[in-house]
């Protein structure tokens, strides 16, 4: 007499071994961040900086005359992040934040962060290659021969700055900062 297979049992766990791609794959879905830090290759500059500094920047209060601007409102925000609203004539503005933060690695980390909230086509230009090298990473906006928009990172510092004026010299504002930054950084 033959024995009687059994093939529920069979049956389950062909179906089992079919779902459970199903369920790596949920698994791993990335978040809209973690896709972020793939595009923008996060892990090759994370903590990296361009040049060794002696001390964290804190308190530190951009000098706005060598930007052309002199009517500046400032706006402190409760996580270490400061909004200045600056005017030179009533249609010309620029808002500029300043985001402290506590290492090299977390103001990376909120750069990264920034960009992954970021509504602008995907990546945005190397500020390196599109011709403005500041920062220990720069990231522009469009147009990029004349960006609206420029997000970078110095020392513990995030910096975004942007405008709606198409006159208006917005890396000229944002070399003349990183450069008041790395003087207060004291690099080695």
């Amino acid at each position: 007499m033959k024995p009687k297979l059994q093939t529920v049992p069979l049956i389950a766990l062909v179906l089992a071994a079919a779902m459970m791609p199903h369920a790596f794959m949920a698994q791993e879905a990335n978040t809209p961040l973690e896709t972020t830090k793939v595009v923008y290759a996060f892990t090759n500059w994370v903590g990296q900086t361009r040049s060794g500094y002696l001390s964290s920047v804190i308190n530190w209060t951009p000098d706005f005359a060598a930007t052309g601007f002199t009517n500046v409102i400032a706006k402190m925000k409760p996580d270490k992040q400061t909004v200045y609203m600056l005017h030179r004539e009533a249609a010309d503005s620029v808002t500029v934040r300043v985001v402290e933060c506590d290492t090299v690695r977390s103001a990376h980390e909120g750069l990264v962060e920034l960009l992954s909230n970021c509504s602008a086509p995907q990546p945005l230009p190397d500020g390196k290659l599109a011709g403005l090298d500041i920062g220990d990473k720069c990231y522009v906006g469009y147009p990029t021969n004349a960006p609206l928009g420029v997000l970078f990172v110095r020392n513990n510092l995030l910096i975004r700055i942007d405008t709606v004026q198409s006159n208006i010299n917005i890396p000229s504002i944002a070399r003349a900062l990183d450069n008041q930054v790395k003087t207060r950084s004291g690099q080695r």
